[in-house]
């Protein structure tokens, strides 16, 4: 009788696991699109000339306005258009927010694919890269196969990273989705406890803790 009980305990915290990852996926792809916008306006400015960076501004403002309208599919091609018009600059900043408008939609395998195409694209700064292979990642936490995910965020956590926070965050989250409390325990105890992390990290980390310590 005891290890049904035990096993209802332990499903009741996986619902609450899940219920505190979909809270915090919102304020972990904020931070990562913010840093999108910066790195991307930096780049384009460095890479474009005057004329160019004031024709694909246009477009990727028209692309944007047209998000505001009830046609989500002539957004969608709006800022495809961007993508393909300015491979650097507003064009990342156009893959970025097509993903985020097809998940949005409901359709998170094509958010996905949108930001694996980026993170393969030669021309794109490798900082920018890694943010979209971070994202891809993100948006199929929630149907992908944890493990299979890990493993393609693994590159993303290791030392040197400047997505490591970030990455070993959802590394965490990842272990849980796969029961390993232990090990998703050690991994937010070492975000908690290292003052190179990002406070808004140290404090979901910390968050976790006490939830997991329950």
């Amino acid at each position: 009788m005891s290890d049904i009980f035990q096993e209802v305990d332990e499903a009741v915290r996986h619902e609450e696991y899940l219920k505190l990852w979909k809270r915090y996926r919102v304020a972990i792809i904020g931070v990562v699109l913010a840093i999108v916008a910066a790195v991307a306006g930096y780049e384009g400015w460095q890479y474009y000339s005057a004329e160019q960076r004031k024709a694909n501004s246009a477009r990727y403002a028209a692309a944007i306005e047209a998000l505001n309208g009830t046609d989500a599919s002539a957004a969608e091609t709006a800022l495809g258009e961007v993508v393909e018009a300015a491979p650097a600059g507003y064009g990342v900043l156009a893959a970025f927010r097509l993903a985020e408008q097809k998940e949005e939609a409901g359709d998170r395998a094509a958010a996905a694919a949108e930001m694996e195409s980026l993170a393969s694209r030669s021309g794109v700064p490798q900082s920018l890269r890694d943010i979209a292979r971070f994202q891809a990642i993100l948006y199929q936490v929630d149907e992908g196969d944890p493990a299979t995910l890990e493993g393609a965020l693994a590159p993303l956590a290791s030392e040197g990273s400047a997505l490591r926070p970030s990455a070993l965050e959802l590394t965490a989250f990842l272990a849980l989705k796969q029961g390993e409390t232990v090990r998703a325990r050690e991994t937010f105890q070492q975000l908690a406890e290292d003052p190179a992390t990002p406070s808004g990290i140290r404090r979901r980390a910390t968050q976790m803790l006490a939830q997991i310590g329950e």
